[in-house]
Order: structure tokens, then sequence, then C-alpha cells
């Protein structure tokens, strides 16, 4: 019953600081969990900012509850960035078409691992006995084929040890 109570009042003051209900916020929670992490790093940069300002305007309250009210208040409005763009008859200042630039062009950017290349840099101990024991890259590509039943080119191998030389030893000769 008491923790009932301590929810309602957390969510009674967490709606009369941000203005956002309750189904609101678990829309933004299920947005900020999809989105990647140059923008989630903004989202926090957005969040500190607006933390500092509702410390100013909200004294009395705790610290916790004026956080979970920024994290809320940032997710919003980089949720409605772009909504409000694509309303009709908007007009937006200098500062809000770059800050809509900037988040366009910061949600195309995902790291994206080739399935290939995921399973060699899995396999790196694997790849590294091979190339201490003087293992060509050809005789690696038959063996992956062989115990793991995975086709993957010589030169795919070559390029992915290349390209992560930090995981995979340099070849003894």
């Amino acid at each position: 019953m008491k923790l009932q109570q301590n929810i309602e009042n957390l969510n009674l003051k967490i709606l009369q600081i941000s203005n956002i209900p309750l189904d609101e916020r678990k829309k933004l929670r299920n947005w900020f969990y999809k989105q990647n992490d140059i923008i989630i790093n903004d989202i926090f940069l957005k969040k500190r900012d607006i933390y500092f300002k509702l410390v100013q305007e909200n004294k009395n309250e705790a610290n916790s509850i004026l956080e979970s009210c920024a994290y809320y208040i940032s997710c919003q409005y980089y949720k409605n960035l772009v909504k409000n763009c694509l309303t009709k008859n908007t007009q937006m200042s200098l500062k809000t078409q770059n800050e809509l630039s900037q988040y366009l062009l910061k949600q195309d950017e995902k790291v994206k691992i080739n399935r290939k290349e995921q399973f060699l840099l899995d396999k790196s101990s694997i790849i590294n006995d091979l190339l201490n024991e003087q293992k060509s890259y050809r005789l690696i590509e038959k063996y992956f084929f062989k115990i793991f039943r995975f086709k993957v080119s010589h030169t795919y191998i070559k390029r992915v040890i290349e390209k992560h030389p930090n995981i995979f030893n340099e070849r003894r000769r």
C-alpha cells in the first residue's frame, strides 16, 4: 500500500514538473532505447543543461526527481525535433535547423559489422593460433569451412586481420 502510494506521489511530482504523462514517458523510454550511442550522448548532454535549469526553478524538490524530469524532457525534445519539422507551416530558427540537421546526420551513423567479420572476430583466438603455426590464409579458410562449415574467403580473412591489428597478432615470419 505504501509502495503504491510512493509511486503515485513520484509520478505526480514528475508530471507537475515536466508536464509529461505516464504513457508518454513509456513511449519516450522505448524511443530512447532505439537510438544509437551518438544520439544517446547528445540526449544526456541536453539532460545536464535541463537539469540545472530545473534546479534553479525547483529548489525544494529531490535531485532524483529533477534528474528524471530532465531525462524525459531531453528525450521529448529530440523526439519532437523531427516531428515538428515535418508539420506544415512551421518556422524554425537557424539554431533549430542546425540541431535538426546534426540529429539527422547522427541518426544515420550506425555501426554495422558484417556477419562474417563478427564471426572472425569471435574466433580471433583460433586465428591467432593458426597464424602462430605459420598457416596461410588459404589454409585458415579451409579450416573454417571444415570445422565450422562457414565459407569465408582468404582475402576477406586477410582484410579483417589488417583492419583489427590490436585483436589479431602480427604474423611471425
